[in-house]
């Protein structure tokens, strides 16, 4: 039942995107709008999407052991990794724009 009504909404935002808005369905368009977004919102989802599960266990690992300020104490140790990252998706974003795989970024010329 439930799933069956997934699937039909499923089916329904594919058609009013390739009918509607005339979006081609391809890789592209999947991950990052057709290359229309920009450098900074690009590096946000994809750090967002790097750590927040992990972050999310292990702070609620640290505030069974520690009480309410080890959450705390984790998320300012946790900011290092999120400015790294950040980092690294600028640096690739701006040294391979258009690059989809990590063999893409590869053959691109250094800069």
């Amino acid at each position: 039942g439930v799933g069956i009504f997934a699937v039909g909404i499923a089916q329904t935002f594919q058609q009013v995107r390739k009918h509607v808005y005339h979006d081609a369905d391809n890789l592209d368009t999947a991950f990052d709008a057709g290359g229309k977004v920009s450098i900074g919102l690009t590096a946000t989802t994809i750090v967002s999407q790097w750590t927040w599960s992990a972050t999310l266990l292990q702070s609620s690992t640290v505030a069974s052991k520690y009480g309410i300020s080890g959450p705390y104490w984790y998320a300012g140790g946790a900011t290092i990794q999120i400015i790294i990252f950040s980092i690294l998706s600028i640096m690739l974003k701006t040294r391979a724009p258009g690059a989809k795989t990590f063999l893409q970024v590869r053959s691109c010329p250094r800069v």
